[in-house]
């Protein structure tokens, strides 16, 4: 009992933590409420660890399921550095058989067509397991070749039923750029980055083909989830299951642009300090930028050019010299440059007018709380979306509005005592309307 609350569990399930704590199986341990809320394990009462009950922690190296094998995941596959590139283990650990281990399929199945993602109406995981288990359904694609008597061999099905669910797998092929990201289930890529990835790159060729290095240009996209993207789009597996989807008529809706509020706006200084060479920060590589004017130019550079240049310090020469003899990491770079060159996101690379247009609430961030009446959460946070703000599940010092429908409780009351701008929904559709 801990304020009136009994701790029955504590979840442990990262193998650096188990690792770094030294928990064994049968150990007691102390534990305590980070935050005052979730428990945690602080560490192991050694003095009571019996030798003979004890035994060591260890994740299984083969799916219980598919037999395959089981890797831990890797994170940072394509950071950039002076010399050498960076890779790092996750704390997630995975089976490697992908489609070919049904409980991945099914998950997969479960997760493309639920609601927030391809949103296919009466295709539940009881229906999935059934599709599956009678190897009617190995991807996410061959959905889209049942037939009405497909469906009446299972379990639960009639005419009309059957009719209605084919016809709902026939109508989800137009689908808009983002719900198919989201739909995909790109590990660390949930419905905000997977809006954001298609509102930024604005077709599914560019997602698919940009690199680790582009996609930390994009806003609120780290190291992590960049190689998380870059990793499953190249992935062989995955990308025979994105083209059988496009050539059964799924169809993503697509700008075919690339937002204009990044059209030319990566100049040559953010693509050095993107580089992550030791010693070069952003003023360093302003001034590198501005002597060379080229990526090209800049990767020739030499231990005597280098030497001559103003205010580079010795740290930063030796660094650079260290760098430009690493032809891996040249090239790297020569890549990147070339695709922001492709993508029209470098500086130079495409004309950008003084009057782009600029979306109405942008760098807004709005909450929604209580109901709606004359349209869903869902609808709301969409036409929000689509004007340029960011739609968040908390109110903060930062969020500008809140809209506060019936039934609005504590988001409501935290906006009053912050003295945030709140609308009801009367107002709400109003500025909607005006903004259309």
């Amino acid at each position: 009992m801990w304020g009136g609350v009994t701790v029955s569990n504590a979840t442990l399930h990262n193998m650096d933590e188990i690792e770094r704590l030294g928990v064994m199986i049968g150990d007691e341990v102390i534990i305590r409420r980070a935050g005052d809320v979730i428990p945690k394990i602080v560490s192991v009462v050694l003095e009571r660890r019996d030798p003979t009950q004890v035994s060591e922690i260890t994740f299984p190296k083969q799916c219980p399921v598919c037999g395959s094998d089981v890797e831990r995941s890797l994170l940072n596959r394509h950071s950039q550095s002076s010399t050498e590139s960076k890779t790092s283990f996750g704390s997630i650990y995975r089976c490697v058989g992908r489609l070919a281990c049904q409980a991945q399929v099914k998950q997969a199945l479960i997760h493309f067509v639920s609601r927030r993602a391809m949103d296919i109406e009466g295709l539940g995981e009881k229906n999935i397991e059934q599709l599956v288990d009678r190897d009617l359904v190995k991807t996410p694609a061959d959905l889209f070749r049942l037939t009405v008597n497909d469906f009446l061999s299972l379990d639960g099905f009639a005419e009309v039923s059957a009719e209605k669910l084919y016809k709902a797998i026939q109508s989800s092929k137009e689908v808009s750029l983002e719900r198919f990201i989201y739909a995909l289930g790109i590990p660390e890529v949930g419905e905000e980055t997977a809006r954001l990835l298609a509102v930024s790159l604005g077709s599914l060729s560019r997602i698919r083909t940009a690199s680790a290095h582009l996609l930390i240009f994009l806003p609120e996209i780290g190291q992590e989830v960049a190689s998380e993207i870059e990793h499953f789009m190249q992935d062989s597996h995955n990308a025979t299951v994105i083209d059988a989807l496009l050539s059964q008529g799924v169809t993503p809706s697509q700008t075919g642009i690339v937002d204009k509020r990044l059209q030319g706006q990566i100049s040559l200084a953010d693509v050095i300090k993107s580089l992550s060479i030791k010693a070069v920060g952003q003023t360093t590589a302003k001034r590198l930028a501005n002597h060379f004017g080229s990526i090209e130019a800049f990767i020739k550079a030499d231990k005597s050019h280098l030497s001559q240049l103003p205010n580079l310090s010795h740290a930063a020469q030796l660094a650079l010299v260290k760098w430009l003899a690493d032809d891996c990491a040249v090239q790297s770079a020569l890549a990147l440059n070339q695709q922001l060159i492709d993508f029209e996101m470098l500086e130079g690379s495409v004309e950008v007018t003084a009057e782009a247009d600029t979306l109405p609430l942008a760098d807004q961030t709005w909450v929604l709380t209580g109901s709606l009446e004359t349209m869903t959460r869902d609808e709301a946070k969409q036409k929000l979306q689509h004007l340029g703000a960011k739609v968040s599940g908390s109110v903060s010092k930062n969020t500008d509005v809140v809209v506060a429908g019936p039934g609005a409780g504590s988001k409501l009351a935290k906006a009053e005592s912050l003295g945030l701008k709140v609308l009801d929904e009367e107002a709400f559709v109003t500025l909607l309307n005006e903004l259309a």
